[in-house]
């Protein structure tokens, strides 16, 4: 489902215009933008958990040259499905 899609559903669902929609997914994602790059859990209750971890950098070599490269530290998203969010799938 592409974002305008999306957008339009969730804007009919909630009987609100899709600029108002829009404008609270922005928040919302930034919102949970700003906690996970503190390596913070966001938490949603009967849908599940953004977890993310760090990896540090790490060095690895080119083998097409030979030359050593340094990848810089990144942080890494993971949603864990809750349980419920889990049981409403599978029905």
């Amino acid at each position: 489902m592409e974002n305008k899609e999306f957008v339009a559903l969730l804007a009919k669902k909630m009987k609100r215009d899709t600029k108002d929609v829009n404008s609270l997914l922005e928040g919302f994602s930034q919102i949970i933008k700003d906690s996970l790059s503190n390596l913070e859990i966001v938490a949603m209750p009967g849908f599940g958990e953004f977890v993310a971890t760090k990896e540090d950098e790490t060095i690895i070599i080119d083998h097409s040259t030979g030359k050593r490269l340094l990848l810089p530290p990144q942080i890494s998203v993971s949603l864990k499905a809750s349980s419920i969010m889990k049981k409403r799938l599978n029905e």
